[in-house]
């Protein structure tokens, strides 16, 4: 009879335990900051690469891959950046223009290095076979060794579209590798806000979805991202607070990669 009640206590512990770590795991969506260590770093440009970042939006370019893009330039390799949407959504197409110049200048870029595809803020997925089109024949003529851009899991419909066509066009054009990274996801980044002493790490559900790659940054590096950010004043002033939060969330002490899982 004893043994029986230990084996009942044993199998009561078992399963609570099972429950209790599935609610835990079921509930949270970010990982603590001190497994940034258990990440590999992102392989830095060279002067013999070729960088093309597809930028949904004015503004995701340096708050996805400044540093990147400063590295890239540092190195002598050929940069371009193409911003897919005109930023018009509230009619601030030349203002936002101008402010990506001004941002992408801090890092290094100039205007000539700088291409405005125009499709309509907001509706990028609405023109998605056209911009893959477009995006397409960009790729064959700049001829990039690397492709950053937002991955197909933003929840933000252009940021969505961007993964898509660069997706697509890593199907029939194998000479580049696709680079990702994250702005809009649930809980997504932790926390909201400037954290600069903190780590980006990828939200849980997409742990295993990528290769998780880090590009870790000095202490000028996060002043010169912030430098960048800054230029962006429609997107940074006190109008809209939440928006402000979020762009400044990505200056911490990494930029944050994900390449597609190899075969």
């Amino acid at each position: 009879m004893k043994k029986k009640r230990i084996l009942w206590i044993t199998i009561g512990i078992i399963v609570l335990t099972a429950v209790g770590f599935g609610i835990y795991t079921s509930t949270i969506d970010s990982l603590p900051d001190s497994s940034y260590a258990l990440f590999d770093k992102v392989a830095l440009p060279k002067a013999t690469d070729r960088i093309m970042v597809v930028s949904p939006h004015q503004d995701d370019e340096v708050i996805g891959a400044g540093i990147y893009i400063n590295e890239a330039i540092k190195a002598g390799a050929q940069m371009e950046i193409v911003f897919a949407t005109d930023g018009n959504k509230h009619g601030l197409k030349d203002t936002r223009n101008q402010e990506a110049m001004k941002a992408d200048a801090v890092l290094g870029v100039p205007e000539s290095d700088i291409t405005f595809f125009g499709f309509p803020d907001g509706d990028l997925s609405g023109h998605q076979t056209e911009f893959n089109a477009r995006l397409a024949d960009q790729i064959q003529s700049f001829k990039p060794t690397t492709v950053i851009t937002t991955m197909v899991q933003d929840i933000h419909p252009d940021h969505s579209a961007c993964g898509v066509a660069v997706e697509a066009a890593a199907k029939t054009n194998t000479s580049f590798d696709p680079l990702y990274f994250l702005v809009h996801y649930h809980r997504y980044p932790r926390p909201i806000g400037y954290e600069p002493e903190d780590h980006l790490l990828p939200p849980i559900s997409l742990l295993s979805a990528y290769d998780w790659q880090t590009l870790p940054l000095t202490s000028s590096q996060i002043s010169l991202e912030k430098s960048a950010i800054d230029q962006y004043k429609s997107q940074t002033t006190a109008i809209n607070p939440v928006l402000t939060q979020l762009v400044y969330s990505f200056d911490r002490q990494n930029e944050l990669f994900a390449s597609p899982k190899a075969d």
